[in-house]
């Protein structure tokens, strides 16, 4: 479901200039995903951490808070050796058909001596006064999960909630864009009281809605998730349940990969029906989700199938992300893919999506699909055999297909050759 035109919130065009690795570069981003891939130190989550601190500064507009230069770059996220007045950060976002440039000047302030920070300059150019003057707008979500997110919700503490927690509709950008600790107690407040409104009514659609988004995401073929409640039994503080095919767990039961989705899902979902009252469906509202190495700690199975649900999910949210995984990229069109190498982006993309893991590790990261030694000691089997030495290569073969297995495509593929000479040899 496509967004209403005057709705539209994306980033379009990121430029850094002597950012951390940068020296210069410039990225467009897809209406709906891109995913950066590169090696490790390439500057994927460099440029994350660059579109957080500018969404920030954005999001401030929308709080009507002063954009004062808070969120203060650091020295060494700018090439020392290149620093000048004229270095910049500039970014280009789309909102209600408008263009909106924010561009940052940056130089060095002496005021912060040893400490050595960097101030922004002329910081949002041409970006409108806040457009959320009453309640009868949707608001769009800003939101960055680093990858610290995952490690940070391996125990939910429920007694840690609150009674008198924020409901307005500001709150979907509390801690949205910074690196603190990801808390999960802010979904269990929101759905505690949601609970409490269904209870009183009879019904709570958002709620509902909430809920499918977050069993879409978790079931699959294999395991199916139900009845998400908080329990009040054994907790006065109340705990919140979900059923996993026949048993009904405590969410700390669940496995790390479990939990990492439920909290990126339930967050997401929570922050959409907060933004958007006024929308029948709010989990179709729009807004910009940066996630970096998405695959963390996910099965392989759910690294296939994160990106196209999350899309399905949240069908109008755009998602900037980073992985190391061929199994997501297998899932992604090759417009949606940049490739970083030598904090620059590689012009021609090669295909993703439908490919085989192998293929994707060589082609697009470099990664050789065998060990060397093991490679070598396959090649040596056909040297063998070129040489005429079967019997030679029959051993190295036995040797290597108790390494690799029987079944293994070369080990395979070599005794089928094996089986073609001996057929040539009786023939002559």
């Amino acid at each position: 479901m496509d967004p209403e035109p005057n709705e539209i919130f994306q980033v379009k065009k990121l430029k850094l200039e002597n950012f951390r690795g940068f020296e210069q570069v410039e990225l467009e981003f897809h209406r709906n995903l891109t995913v950066l891939i590169g090696d490790n130190g390439t500057g994927k989550t460099a440029i994350l951490d660059c579109l957080a601190i500018l969404l920030t500064n954005f999001s401030k507009r929308i709080l009507r808070i002063k954009n004062d230069f808070e969120e203060n770059i650091n020295i060494l996220d700018i090439k020392q050796d290149k620093l000048k007045t004229t270095d910049e950060i500039y970014l280009l976002i789309e909102h209600k058909q408008e263009k909106v440039e924010m561009k940052w000047s940056i130089s060095f302030n002496k005021n912060y001596g040893s400490d050595s920070y960097l101030q922004g300059l002329d910081i949002l150019q041409g970006v409108p006064k806040p457009w959320y003057t009453n309640n009868e707008e949707n608001l769009p979500i800003l939101i960055y999960y680093p990858t610290s997110t995952a490690a940070l919700i391996n125990f939910i503490d429920f007694k840690n909630a609150r009674d008198d927690f924020r409901t307005d509709i500001l709150t979907i950008y509390d801690h949205a864009l910074d690196k603190k600790a990801f808390n999960f107690t802010y979904f269990f407040e929101w759905y505690r009281w949601q609970e409490n409104i269904e209870k009183q009514l009879g019904k709570n659609p958002t709620l509902d809605q909430v809920r499918q988004a977050i069993y879409s995401l978790l079931s699959d073929d294999h395991n199916q998730f139900t009845n998400l409640a908080i329990n009040w039994l054994n907790n006065p503080s109340g705990e919140m349940l979900i059923q996993k095919n026949a048993t009904v767990l405590n969410i700390n039961q669940l496995s790390s990969g479990e939990k990492t989705l439920l909290a990126l899902v339930a967050d997401l979902a929570r922050r959409l029906a907060i933004a958007n009252p006024h929308r029948e469906q709010p989990l179709t509202g729009n807004g910009i989700v940066l996630i970096d190495e998405i695959d963390l700690h996910l099965h392989p199975r759910w690294q296939r199938r994160v990106i196209p649900q999350l899309s399905k999910i949240f069908p109008n949210c755009q998602l900037i992300v980073t992985t190391h995984s061929p199994l997501v990229l297998s899932q992604v069109k090759p417009e949606n893919v940049v490739i970083l190498e030598n904090f620059q982006v590689v012009k021609n993309t090669p295909h993703t999506f439908g490919r085989d893991n192998n293929s994707i590790l060589y082609e697009l990261m470099a990664v050789k699909q065998r060990p060397d030694d093991m490679q070598k000691q396959l090649d040596k089997v056909y040297e063998l055999l070129d040489e005429g030495n079967k019997a030679a290569a029959q051993e190295l073969l036995k040797q290597l297909s108790q390494d690799l297995g029987e079944n293994d495509t070369a080990i395979v593929r070599a005794y089928h050759h094996l089986a073609f000479m001996d057929e040539a040899d009786e023939t002559d």
